[in-house]
């Protein structure tokens, strides 16, 4: 405990995921194979301040790196050679991370009302490479891009009797294209899914009321 926070947390994470997609045909002796792997290391500061009894402070920042790679080659089950196919993500390999910082406070006004206010700053930066130009062709062999926006939240929960209340809340929200919705290349039935580099950002607002 100390002057600026009454609880905290310090989380260093680390992940590492393969994928893969291995099909062949109905007696065939060619197998495809797509193989992603994706490395993901984190770090969370996240911290708690009571004000006092009634009131109480949070705040924290996050980031996560995450370094996907992509290989995709047809293999043949009788002699075990190999032959490059299109990747499904970028085969030059994409950097994605993301940056956020944030604050809420809450407020029990009285035992029946209680205030919640939040809000977070989020910047996404990514990185995608295409170097084989063999089985696809692009307008541009890189996805470079960084965007970031505010979001937050405003709720009052009002509890009239022990058996029931009333919830309250406003409400906005970001999400940046991630490298699936960027990047990824794949045929299915007739129709190809391509990358593009000018997806745009998501934003969401809302406002809801519940009655429990």
């Amino acid at each position: 405990k100390s002057k600026m926070f009454s609880t905290g947390n310090i989380i260093v994470s680390y992940q590492s995921i393969e994928e893969s997609r291995i099909s062949r045909r109905y007696q065939s002796t060619q197998e495809s194979n797509n193989i992603e792997n994706v490395n993901v290391l984190g770090f969370n500061l996240d911290f708690g301040k009571n004000l006092d009894s009634a009131r109480m402070f949070y705040y924290g920042i996050e980031s996560y790196t995450n370094w996907v790679s992509s290989i995709g080659f047809d293999q043949s089950i009788d002699t075990q050679i190999k032959s490059p196919i299109q990747t499904r993500y970028p085969d030059g390999g994409s950097i994605y991370s993301s940056l956020g910082a944030y604050v809420s406070y809450k407020h029990q006004w009285t035992n029946k009302l209680l205030l919640n206010v939040g809000g977070r700053y989020s910047q996404v930066f990514a990185n995608s490479k295409f170097l084989d130009t063999n089985f696809i062709q692009l307008p541009f062999d890189q996805i470079q891009f960084s965007k970031g926006s505010l979001s937050g939240n405003i709720g009052v929960m009002y509890r009239p009797s022990p058996t029931w209340q009333i919830d309250a809340q406003l409400s906005a929200g970001f999400r940046a294209p991630n490298v699936d919705d960027y990047g990824k290349i794949f045929e299915k039935d007739g129709f190809v899914i391509v990358p593009n580099a000018d997806l745009k950002s998501e934003y969401i607002y809302s406002a809801d009321v519940t009655l429990e």
